[in-house]
């Protein structure tokens, strides 16, 4: 199966939390693997059967922000030839949204974005010069969105690099095996 999915039943401590829909089913934590060689509308197919409780913002936006990265993250599996799925976490408490994304390939340097990432993204200058010699230098087939739109969509953002055994580190080519991202939303009762 290219795209697995599991859901995880709610406990009687989580009863009160908004549920995510996925296919019929409602949980508080919805597990997908993703392998690399997953075709792109498959991957669609699965954000399109979930629903997420309502955050303040469409429900579009934050599938849009979370497959520009799985996006990224299924270029670097290719490139490194790993086989290794890509893990999406999606849990929800009381008031937050949580979605972490897990990959394998390999990290990458952040110094060569074309923006810094620790700024607040409205800092970010999009129609700088940055973004324009970035998206040359790589063909016109990376544009540096998808951590951008990450950045903005969620009120929590948080990057990291891990080992072969998930430990944080510092990125360094060929130390790193994979990029860890953790995305919050605060969630409402109603829209």
């Amino acid at each position: 199966m290219i795209v697995f999915y599991q859901l995880i039943p709610y406990s009687y401590s989580t009863l009160m939390a908004p549920y995510i829909f996925f296919r019929e089913k409602t949980c508080r934590l919805l597990k997908m693997n993703v392998a690399p060689s997953a075709k792109f509308n498959e991957i669609l197919k699965n954000f399109s059967d979930l629903q997420l409780p309502y955050s303040g913002i469409k429900q579009e936006q934050i599938i849009y922000s979370v497959l520009e990265l799985v996006n990224n993250s299924l270029r670097a599996h290719r490139e490194l030839e790993t086989d290794l799925p890509i893990k999406i976490m999606i849990n929800t408490n009381s008031n937050c949204l949580q979605i972490v994304i897990q990959d394998w390939g390999g990290g990458f340097d952040v110094s060569k974005l074309p923006y810094n990432l620790f700024l607040n993204h409205d800092k970010i200058d999009l129609n700088g010069s940055s973004f324009s010699v970035y998206r040359e230098q790589h063909g016109y087939q990376r544009f540096g969105m998808g951590l951008y739109l990450a950045k903005r969509t969620f009120h929590y953002f948080e990057l990291f690099f891990h080992d072969a055994a998930k430990n944080r580190v510092p990125w360094e080519s060929g130390k790193s095996k994979g990029t860890s991202i953790i995305l919050k939303r605060r969630i409402y009762a109603t829209e």
